[in-house]
């Protein structure tokens, strides 16, 4: 099944070293954002932005190799110390939820509780 890619290297406002990678995560992103529309065709522009901001952001994440072995880091002078806990260290594409309105399919938790019998018949 072909994936209906809703962007191109160009679009990318980042800076691409392979245009190879980047297709690869303009695929997978544009999957993503098919399956979390399931059903109906997004806006176009819409889902253009959004999948470039996915794959700009997988590509300008700092890898876990560029932080060592783990995605903290940690600093201490005397008696304080800081620690830094990176947000994405492998890259990984994700939908915000901001763009998850942009694209209209935001997650709304709804509670309806059953109805019982026919309500329609309640005398007032």
């Amino acid at each position: 099944m072909a994936v209906t890619t809703y962007a191109t290297v160009s679009d990318l406002a980042c800076t691409v070293l392979d245009p190879d990678v980047a297709n690869k995560l303009i695929e997978r992103a544009s999957l993503k954002v098919a399956r979390a529309c399931h059903g109906f065709n997004p806006d176009l522009d819409a889902a253009r932005i959004v999948v470039c901001q996915m794959v700009e952001r997988a590509m300008s994440s700092p890898t876990a190799e560029e932080f060592g072995t783990t995605p903290q880091t940690l600093q201490s002078i005397s008696q304080y110390s800081n620690t830094w806990t990176w947000g994405n260290p492998v890259g990984a594409l994700y939908l915000r939820k901001d763009e998850l309105d942009m694209l209209g399919v935001a997650a709304h938790a709804t509670f309806a509780p059953p109805s019982y019998g026919n309500l329609g018949e309640v005398d007032a």
